[in-house]
């Protein structure tokens, strides 16, 4: 939220006599004068009319703009003059900004400069009501507090299947190639690094069939790409590990790692969510987009160890303006979830194809609020989602549908 702050004289015991100097000071005086005389009568016009505090706001703005200066300027004066008035305004952009980050709660998430160069905040389409029919859920539960210091940057999360207990998830750029496992508490069970892998910006984790019938995959999307520069991503993926607690940290052999190396058609892409058709084991991703709709792309199955394919354009997500950074599919393919920073979609089936429901009008389902929430997940027995945000000590949150 911009201040501008109007400098006001501090009422003196003594008289003195005022000296003003022929340079920067009296043009310094000069405009905390004229600042001075305009907000008195901006405030004495605003008090005599109950105008409300918006009005204020953009009064100051306005006179922001007639003096042609700048906040920094009107707090050297103020700073001058040791007082100062603060008087909130909010610009339109600032506004616009705040409306995007208000959470499914209602409650304003904190602004996190952590968010990629360009990022504005969300402004797709607002709660439940694209289309009819949209489930009931819940509200946000706490199952507990991810206490571990080695997962500060939580962007990747997915709920096993063949282990109910386990949550899998895995940190933003910065880490080592390393997926860790959670039980539903948040607590820190085991860790699996990637043995002689890299991770340049991980965002994403799915889960989904593979090249052996009957096993659970991983898939890691290594698929980050902010300064939309890389000449390809990577997708990682690996038969789901057991989890026995028996040591903290397993070495998984890249020889038992598939490396799929993703080219994009057209223009490079930035993408934080994927996910993997549980019927055909295609794999889905969905590009981050700062204005317009959300690209879909698709990598169809089979996957081998070395593919170096060019991806799909297959359409566009219904939800204009979104920012998409996290995304699953329910273990019987039936349901698809998408959020963004602040919003979540949940579109239903039906049986139309995956591409022919995701371009099309959908629910918004709520989400907690949080510092910087990218990461989603269909619970394994689609009873429900779970999201933990970015930053220390994160909290693991479950939100149930009304079956």
């Amino acid at each position: 939220m911009t201040q501008f702050r109007f400098a006001v004289g501090r009422e003196s015991t003594a008289a003195a006599p005022l000296t003003l100097a022929p340079s920067g000071s009296w043009r310094l005086f000069a405009a905390w004068l004229f600042a001075s005389v305009i907000l008195i009568a901006v405030v004495g016009g605003c008090s005599s009319s109950s105008a409300t505090h918006r009005d204020a706001s953009a009064d100051s703005s306005a006179l922001a703009d007639q003096l042609g200066t700048s906040d920094a300027v009107l707090d050297v004066a103020a700073a001058d003059l040791e007082t100062s008035v603060d008087n909130d305004a909010d610009s339109v952009g600032d506004e616009d900004l705040a409306d995007s980050l208000v959470g499914a709660d209602g409650t304003t998430e904190a602004s996190d400069t952590s968010m990629d160069a360009g990022d504005t905040g969300d402004t797709s389409a607002d709660a439940g009501d694209l289309v009819p029919g949209c489930p009931s859920v819940s509200s946000p539960m706490s199952a507990g507090i991810v206490e571990s210091p080695l997962l500060t940057e939580i962007s990747g999360l997915i709920a096993s299947r063949s282990q109910p207990s386990i949550l899998w998830v895995h940190n933003d750029s910065g880490d080592t190639a390393t997926i860790y496992a959670l039980d539903r508490s948040g607590a820190l069970l085991q860790r699996f690094r990637l043995n002689d892998e890299t991770a340049v910006d991980w965002e994403d984790l799915a889960i989904g069939p593979g090249p052996s019938g009957g096993v659970d995959y991983l898939y890691i999307g290594d698929i980050g790409d902010n300064a939309q520069s890389r000449p390809s991503v990577m997708v990682f993926v690996l038969p789901e590990p057991t989890v026995d607690g028996l040591e903290e940290e397993v070495l998984v052999e890249s020889s038992s790692v598939l490396h799929l190396t993703l080219h994009y058609p057209g223009a490079k892409q930035n993408s934080e969510a994927l996910f993997v058709d549980p019927a055909s084991g295609d794999l889905y991703l969905i590009a981050k987009q700062t204005s317009g709709a959300a690209q879909i792309f698709k990598k169809a199955a089979p996957h081998q160890d070395g593919d170096d394919v060019t991806l799909e354009l297959v359409g566009t997500l219904g939800v204009p303006n979104a920012l998409v950074t996290g995304a699953d599919i329910s273990v019987d393919g039936a349901r698809i979830i998408v959020r963004t920073y602040n919003k979540a979609f949940l579109w239903e089936r039906d049986g139309a194809s995956i591409v022919e429901a995701l371009t099309k009008p959908t629910c918004t389902v709520p989400l907690p609020s949080q510092p910087q929430g990218e990461s989603i997940a269909l619970d394994f027995d689609g009873s429900g989602y779970l999201t933990i945000s970015e930053g220390a000590k994160p909290t693991v949150y479950r939100l149930d549908f009304d079956l």
